[in-house]
């Protein structure tokens, strides 16, 4: 998945604070919390996902009422009108 959501995100190298100070990213932020910081717009992000998952668990369209994540699966949960 990183892979794919790489192709379409940019990866800045550094972001300037609310204190006007400049924070490393990209590899810094790789090597700190073990994955890549990217940016990424939202229709990229759909699509990334799209093309990674299979048809049937990605619902474009309809509203998230909850997200359960306390399993090892997590749950959403749809307003019934909007399946």
């Amino acid at each position: 998945m990183v892979e794919t959501l790489k192709e379409a995100a940019a990866r800045p190298t550094h972001r300037i604070s609310c204190l006007w100070k400049r924070l490393a990213m990209a590899d810094a932020a790789e090597q700190k919390y073990g994955a890549p910081q990217l940016t990424i717009h939202r229709a990229d992000l759909l699509n990334a996902l799209r093309r990674q998952l299979p048809e049937s668990v990605t619902l474009l369209g309809h509203r998230v009422e909850a997200v359960d994540n306390t399993d090892t699966r997590p749950e959403v949960t749809a307003p019934v009108a909007d399946l």
